[in-house]
């Protein structure tokens, strides 16, 4: 749970620091050139349209499974997601501040600083704290493919019981051929064997349970 939490908050502080750059040239009120607003919206389009557990597939191919992979995948979706809602607020912000900074001599960065932050930085905070929510269940998902977090954990869970009937029949095996008490010996791995069974089962059903409120918790 520690790992999912991680994967989620860090991908979430990357994106929003790149979305909050990315966005000042989305906005028409800011950046003069309509080409680079353009562009900049365009590429917030594609990385908004790739699903998460394209982009985590493809990189647990390249460079192993782990955290890695879903950590870069879930920061590539929140950019776009948050860059495009980031840029809408820039759009609707008052532009008099930045207008009255520029003339008095001001810089670029001091315009957007003390002109255009102070207005956009309570619905930034609000879209930021949305968005964790949506990369805490975008990890947790990731973690089926291998990217590591409670998913991975579930995973585990569902299969453990997989790989029970094969081990038991090498357990069996020799203990048929001990002699005159391999009936007794027998009875009880067989016992065991149905104990672990009923666990299995148990846990893929409280596994199954608990991906499904996960899946359906918004």
């Amino acid at each position: 749970m520690t790992q999912t939490l991680n994967i989620a908050m860090t991908a979430t502080l990357i994106g929003s620091i790149v979305a909050m750059l990315g966005a000042l040239f989305a906005a028409h009120g800011l950046m003069p050139s309509t080409l680079t607003v353009l562009t900049m919206r365009r590429i917030f389009d594609l990385l908004r349209a790739i699903p998460e557990i394209v982009v985590a597939l493809v990189l647990i191919f390249v460079l192993g499974g782990g955290p890695v992979p879903a950590m870069i995948a879930i920061t590539l979706h929140t950019i776009g997601s948050l860059g495009k809602l980031f840029a809408e607020i820039n759009d609707n912000a008052d532009l008099r501040p930045i207008q009255g900074l520029s003339a008095t001599g001001a810089s670029w960065f001091q315009t957007m600083w003390f002109g255009l932050l102070p207005q956009t930085m309570p619905g930034y905070f609000s879209y930021i704290l949305l968005r964790l929510e949506v990369n805490i269940r975008a990890s947790a998902i990731l973690g089926f493919v291998g990217a590591g977090g409670i998913g991975y954990e579930f995973k585990n869970a569902i299969t453990w019981g997989q790989g029970i009937s094969s081990e038991s029949s090498s357990r069996i095996g020799p203990i048929c051929l001990q002699g005159p008490h391999h009936s007794a010996q027998k009875s009880t791995t067989t016992g065991t064997s149905e104990l672990r069974t009923s666990s299995s089962k148990l846990a893929s059903v409280t596994a199954t349970v608990a991906i499904w409120l996960l899946l359906n918790i918004n």
